[in-house]
């Protein structure tokens, strides 16, 4: 049955890891376990009576650098693709790949959120809830009004009544 209108193009959103950022992660989170290591790390051996207080200095800066590392590695990149009565979030990362869809029905309801900065101007995304009491936020734009057209755009491709 045709309706006589053209199907509406995807939109497409992108959140994503830079190469810079994946190497920033990667050398500051070595740097602090090197660092860290290299000079607490005689304060742990020959074991005294200072020894767990440099242990639990030592093993959470590890574990912090750690984190950046894995960051570096398995942070995923986001591609939203909005299309008429679904969203899909197409995630990868170094390590692995997955795809969820978001269809009409499934939003309970839409938002915009504010992100407040103190060293640049706020910035604006779409805070979308779904029915199973996930939220999922997509990603910064720069403009309150962006965030607007693209909150009414995500209402309107996934049948979401206006609250």
């Amino acid at each position: 049955m045709e309706t006589g209108e053209a199907p509406r193009q995807d939109d497409h959103l992108r959140s994503a890891y830079s190469v810079s950022a994946r190497a920033l992660f990667a050398a500051v989170g070595a740097a602090i376990i090197l660092v860290v290591l290299y000079e607490l790390g005689r304060a742990l051996w020959p074991v005294g009576w200072w020894s767990p207080f440099f242990a639990i200095i030592v093993g959470g800066s590890c574990w912090i650098g750690a984190k950046l590392l894995i960051a570096s590695v398995v942070g995923a990149d986001v591609r939203w693709t909005l299309g008429d009565g679904e969203m899909r979030f197409d995630r990868w990362s170094l390590l692995r790949q997955q795809t969820e869809i978001v269809r009409a029905g499934e939003v309970a309801r839409t938002g915009i959120k504010t992100h407040e900065w103190d060293s640049r101007p706020d910035t604006f995304s779409v805070s979308i809830r779904l029915r199973s009491g996930q939220v999922v936020d997509t990603p910064e734009v720069d403009s309150k009004e962006r965030a607007e057209r693209l909150q009414t755009e995500i209402r309107s491709r996934l049948l979401v009544d206006p609250v």
